[in-house]
């Protein structure tokens, strides 16, 4: 997916690849404390469905629609607004 992002952010956004980079990079490490939070949380969490099915049940809808956000952009964008816009849509993701 990184190597992907990459490629689009230089090529179609436009974003030169140290600023990609580096905000793929945050996204990252964003995902690294994230990831074990959530894991945390799900192992704990009780409920009729399990323990993981509730977390597929609200992740799920909401990875598709950070994809969607992520290559969305839209038009007129550019400058920090444009590297804010594909930071949030990195972290969502």
């Amino acid at each position: 997916m990184s190597l992907l992002v990459l490629f689009y952010l230089t090529e179609y956004v436009g974003l030169s690849p140290a600023v990609a980079g580096l905000l793929i990079f945050i996204s990252r490490l964003w995902d690294i404390f994230a990831s074990l939070a959530v894991g945390q949380w799900s192992d704990r969490t009780q409920s009729r469905w399990g323990k993981r099915v509730p977390f597929l049940l609200v992740g799920a809808p909401l990875t598709a629609l950070a994809y969607f956000i992520l290559f969305a952009i839209p038009v007129g964008l550019s400058g920090l607004a444009l590297n804010a816009y594909v930071l949030v849509a990195l972290l969502l993701y």
